[in-house]
């Protein structure tokens, strides 16, 4: 207890100890004599604590230092992880935005700056595109080449046969399919090698622009002075907006060229060309071309949509060769669709990806 404590031998002497407390609970004792002026003898004073009250505060306290010591690390290196992260990328993301430029069709090749380590990928880039346009250019050339060697004796032949009285049309009208089907296979090589050239680039050509409303005024033109005397047919056009065909003018001309030459065709009197804005869910622009002829019944409509269908098969070398063109289209990426029209004939719908 206190009371066996032995005081201290000198004033100002100051003892430590240990010594069992109530409940025994260890207590930790300060014991220390002092002399106070004009008072006689000595004074003992004894200061007791338990040392749980000493001792959890400071645990408490570095518990809670070092716990908000960690979590600032923690934070401080996920901080810099990230910020070195997205410096690291921002290279590829910048090269991710050019590549996308280029698929829009707003640049040709891919011209930014580029790290050391991420400039031979863009070489090779820019190569691969150049070599796409030069096999597409190249076949189209040779396609050229094959059908400016094959007019010349097929000609020849429509001249010899309109000449000869004697066959009934007969070889005239052999001549005419044989034109057909080679001006058919030629459009289809020329597809055929342009698809093999964009192969891997999600079924879309890259790096074209085409406007869409003037090319669409020249072919209506060109359709007035092909019909002018054979019907009198009025074709119009509906459009609100030029719109920017994400593609090569030449596909752009034959799709649409097609759809407005049947429409022209079968129509009676009247055909309507709208050019519609791109939607905003998918990108894809619409040309819709509708005539007022006899349209098609629903297992025709059903027929037309087949591989390689043909809207008339019954005439040799008439109707609308649906094989090529939906080749085309796929080409794009793009659909084409077939329904009755408002005018009571049929209506075409060529959806295409646009670019802004």
């Amino acid at each position: 207890t206190l009371r066996d404590l032995v005081a201290p031998d000198a004033p100002a002497t100051r003892t430590f100890l240990d010594i069992p407390g109530p409940d025994e609970e260890p207590l930790r004792v300060v014991a220390q004599v002092v002399e106070i002026p004009n008072l006689q003898g000595r004074y003992l004073f004894l200061v007791g604590v338990a040392p749980k009250a000493i001792l959890a505060p400071a645990a408490n306290l570095v518990g809670v230092a070092f716990a908000v010591f960690v979590a600032f690390c923690t934070l401080m290196v996920a901080a810099v992880t990230v910020l070195q992260v997205r410096i690291g990328l921002e290279p590829l993301s910048a090269l991710r935005r050019d590549i996308a430029d280029v698929r829009r069709g707003q640049s040709e090749q891919l011209s930014g700056e580029y790290p050391a380590e991420l400039q031979p990928v863009a070489q090779e880039l820019n190569s691969l595109l150049a070599h796409n346009r030069e096999v597409v250019e190249r076949a189209r050339r040779h396609v050229g080449n094959l059908a400016h060697a094959l007019k010349t004796p097929i000609a020849v032949l429509k001249n010899a046969a309109a000449e000869n009285k004697a066959n009934d049309g007969v070889l005239r009208q052999s001549v005419e399919e044989m034109e057909g089907f080679v001006e058919r296979q030629l459009r289809r090589a020329r597809v055929a090698a342009r698809a093999e050239a964009h192969a891997g680039a999600q079924a879309q050509t890259i790096g074209y622009r085409t406007p869409v409303l003037h090319n669409l005024e020249d072919l209506v033109f060109m359709m007035e002075q092909k019909y002018d005397h054979q019907k009198a047919i009025d074709i119009s056009i509906e459009a609100e907006n030029d719109v920017t065909f994400r593609g090569e003018r030449e596909d752009l001309l034959e799709m649409a060229a097609n759809l407005i030459d049947n429409a022209c065709k079968y129509g009676k009197s009247q055909v309507v060309v709208r050019l519609l804005p791109p939607f905003e869910s998918d990108g894809m622009m619409e040309i819709v071309v509708e005539d007022d002829g006899p349209g098609l019944s629903d297992e025709e409509l059903a027929r037309a949509m087949a591989r390689g269908a043909r809207l008339d098969e019954a005439a040799p070398g008439q109707g609308l060769g649906l094989s090529i063109l939906k080749e085309t289209v796929d080409l794009y990426a793009g659909e084409l669709l077939f329904e009755r029209g408002q005018l009571g004939g049929l209506k075409a719908r060529l959806r295409l990806p646009a670019t802004d």
